[in-house]
């Protein structure tokens, strides 16, 4: 595990290619941990799935895989070169062989500098920097693409942010907001699976909500006519009425778009940065978050 602090934040991150995760998130800079003040911990294991835990990036690109035959390799930005191991194409559950791309790591105690070696594959390289880094309450990552191959590349990167306010179950005390979402009061979303009950989402002048005490896996999407680009950096904040425990991010990029999901003691909002890149070309970003108590 690698270990970076502030006077106020210690950030968790797991060792490049060690994670039992090996086919879905960027193993660069997988942040499992984040806590604040030596006491409250606002990172937690995703639900089943993919093993997903704290803040995980993905790097989505997978129509690569829908062009090559069975046993046939493809790329998985942040993963490696996997294996198509039926005619399906590649699905996040599941587990491939894949060859993982080499990652450095420079740990500067407040910093760490994760650096992915690409392999090229038909015509497509990604070389990939990630920087994080934390000071007083806040954590930043910078993100660093390049386009090494011969082809141009178009994806979407985003964080599950597989958080909770020190591991309490996702109730009504939680509040989601959003200044840059055009959000419209009354209902937004009921729970994905009929165990759930009657329980779901909704709007008020204050942000996103939860129904009832009971609310179980339920699933939003924003479209980009959601979003309000004149407000900027674009962020969201989860708050609580018992305390003043809070998780604010900021992206530092236009979003192509928004879910918004929950389980348990997991509330993520996940937003999604689109990066197009021609042969050459170089793309960069960063988020940020803040952890109050």
């Amino acid at each position: 595990m690698i270990t970076i602090e502030s006077p106020r934040l210690r950030v968790e991150i797991a060792e490049p290619n060690k994670e039992e995760n090996t086919c879905r998130f960027d193993r660069a800079g997988y942040i499992t941990q984040v806590t604040l003040d030596g006491k409250y911990e606002f990172c937690t294991a995703e639900y089943g799935g993919t093993n997903g835990k704290g803040l995980c990036s993905e790097i989505k690109f997978d129509p690569l895989s829908e062009k090559v035959p069975v046993g046939g390799k493809f790329l998985k930005p942040g993963v490696g070169i996997l294996t198509k191991v039926d005619e399906h194409p590649y699905i996040f559950m599941r587990s491939y062989p894949v060859i993982p791309f080499p990652i450095s790591v420079e740990d500067r105690g407040y910093q760490a500098v994760f650096r992915t070696t690409p392999i090229e594959i038909e015509g497509y390289a990604i070389r990939q920097k990630k920087t994080v880094t934390v000071y007083e309450n806040r954590l930043r990552m910078d993100y660093e693409y390049e386009n090494v191959g011969h082809l141009s590349v178009d994806f979407t990167e985003y964080v599950h942010n597989f958080v909770s306010l020190n591991h309490r179950p996702v109730d009504q005390s939680y509040v989601l907001r959003m200044p840059a979402m055009n959000l419209p009061e009354g209902d937004c979303a009921m729970p994905r699976r009929k165990e759930a009950g009657p329980s779901g989402v909704y709007c008020d002048k204050e942000g996103l909500k939860t129904r009832a005490a009971d609310f179980y896996d339920s699933m939003i999407m924003f479209d980009p006519s959601c979003v309000n680009h004149d407000v900027k950096p674009f962020e969201w904040t989860i708050a609580s009425s018992r305390d003043a425990l809070s998780i604010r991010e900021k992206d530092f990029f236009d979003p192509s778009h928004m879910y918004v999901w929950t389980v348990g003691e997991i509330l993520s909002p996940e937003v999604f940065a689109h990066v197009t890149m021609d042969p050459g070309e170089v793309a960069v970003y960063h988020r940020e978050w803040e952890f109050n108590d």
